[in-house]
């Protein structure tokens, strides 16, 4: 699924870090990322072996979470971010889409997220 993302998103803006948890820990993942000039910051297995063939990314990325970890945690840690509006969101206007045709579900997601975004901005100024 990372190189469908990646393709997609790089066609829109310039991506220069994917963020990512133990599922994209792959030797493709990591090269997919490398081959696009794109930092990976995917929390690898934590019972990872460092191995040739893994590629010059996965292996820096192991090197980083052994040995410099508190700086790798702050890194990842962004992820918080993200993961916390997404569960907003799921909480607020539950985990399904009602639309059938594809079309009209990016419009209720958009319309969602417009929503929250609207919410947020609310509390910011009150």
């Amino acid at each position: 699924m990372l190189e469908g993302l990646v393709e997609d998103s790089s066609g829109r803006v310039n991506v220069k870090e994917v963020i990512g948890d133990g599922a994209y820990d792959s030797r493709r993942n990591f090269n997919i990322l490398d081959e696009s000039g794109i930092e990976p910051t995917i929390k690898v297995r934590r019972n990872a072996v460092k191995r040739l063939r893994e590629g010059p990314a996965r292996r820096k990325a192991l090197d980083e979470q052994r040995n410099n970890s508190e700086v790798w945690r702050r890194k990842y840690g962004i992820r918080w971010i993200a993961e916390s509006a997404f569960s907003w969101v799921k909480r607020v206007f539950g985990e399904y889409i009602t639309a059938k045709k594809l079309e009209s579900m990016v419009k209720e997601i958009t319309m969602k997220v417009f929503l929250y975004n609207l919410l947020i901005g609310m509390t910011k100024t009150a």
